[in-house]
């Protein structure tokens, strides 16, 4: 797919919705920009939750049980962005 989007004068663009939704990116996601060569390149990072299951809780019950309670405190007093 290809489009060709205007750049506002505060050098902004909008990424087009069909693009948007072709790789996940949503409201809420950040997105990297670099450079690589004449071209840039747009993608989305990667969500702390993309990293759930490659790490393996520790096996003492004591460190478990501080975890645990983390986070719960983080759960009542943080939202979700």
């Amino acid at each position: 797919m290809e489009y060709a989007v205007p750049i506002s004068k505060k050098g902004q663009i909008t990424l087009p919705k069909k693009l948007r939704d072709s790789v996940g990116i949503t409201l809420k996601n950040l997105v990297l920009i670099s450079q690589e060569g004449s071209y840039l390149k747009v993608s989305k990072t990667k969500d702390i939750l993309d990293l759930a299951g490659s790490v393996k809780a520790p096996a003492d019950k004591s460190s478990l049980e501080g975890i645990l309670k983390a986070r719960e405190y983080m759960e009542t007093h943080y939202e979700r962005v």
